[in-house]
């Protein structure tokens, strides 16, 4: 069982092992190619904290519509003026969301409720989408929150590069609970230093000192914290457990599909 550890120079002495398991749901750190070569079965834990993700996500997406926690740094201050903080709310605006797997079909059934519209870029198509499916650079033209939550590999490293992001609306608002790799970081700051009016709310590993996105006024940076509740983490010893007795009793084990 093994996280936040570079696993792939031991993958040769794996093949000694009946069960590797990763204990979070993201993989895109461990080399698949030579893991399929090698003839390895790795497992991992989809669903442990999708309910926290969504939650973040609802969050973010509330931080960057309307302004309260600047009301509430204003009224401590002793001004109470309403003038800078009309906020929008969320019933008819445009959601598009950029991954469609667990977390981002959840987070559309979520906003469908709050009635948003939703808007779907997907790697993987699915016929039930047909109504509800655009064109990345059509999606990123029309939603007014954006919502990357698609896994990082090969196919979206960098799928919000440069020229994606310049057909955003200027007041939008851009949530983002994927790997680093999947948006050009740099380009980002650009625009968000362009629009005043956008907000930004990502959950991110770790920036370099100095990083662009770090002077930005209108986003707010998060540590990699969407997955991090209690419950999420004693769900994630739970299917830890689950797992090895799946594998044991030769119950169903959430392999690495790629």
């Amino acid at each position: 069982i093994f996280n936040n550890v570079d696993i792939n120079p031991y993958l040769e002495q794996l093949k000694n092992a009946d069960l590797a398991l990763l204990a979070a749901t993201g993989y895109e750190f461990i080399d698949m190619k030579k893991a399929g070569e090698l003839g390895l079965k790795l497992a991992h834990l989809p669903d442990y904290s999708t309910d926290a993700v969504i939650e973040y996500l609802l969050w973010a997406a509330l931080s960057g519509l309307r302004p309260l926690g600047l009301a509430g740094r204003q009224a401590r201050a002793g001004k109470w003026e309403k003038a800078d903080l009309c906020g929008r709310e969320m019933r008819g605006l445009t959601a598009g969301i950029i991954g469609y797997g667990r977390i981002g079909s959840r987070l559309a059934d979520t906003l469908h409720t709050l009635q948003m519209k939703i808007k779907v870029t997907a790697l993987k198509p699915r016929p039930e989408l047909a109504d509800r499916l655009l064109p990345l650079s059509e999606l990123m033209r029309v939603s007014d929150v954006i919502f990357v939550c698609c896994s990082c590999n090969p196919m979206s490293a960098k799928l919000l590069d440069a020229d994606a992001q310049k057909v955003m609306k200027d007041d939008v608002v851009f949530v983002s609970i994927s790997a680093n790799p999947v948006i050009d970081l740099e380009a980002l700051a650009g625009e968000l230093k362009a629009r005043s009016q956008a907000r930004a709310v990502l959950d991110l590993d770790p920036l370099p000192a100095g990083h662009p996105l770090l002077a930005c006024d209108n986003v707010t940076i998060t540590p990699h914290v969407a997955f991090f509740t209690s419950r999420s983490l004693q769900r994630r010893v739970d299917m830890c457990i689950d797992s090895i007795e799946a594998y044991l009793s030769g119950g169903e084990v959430h392999y690495i599909k790629e």
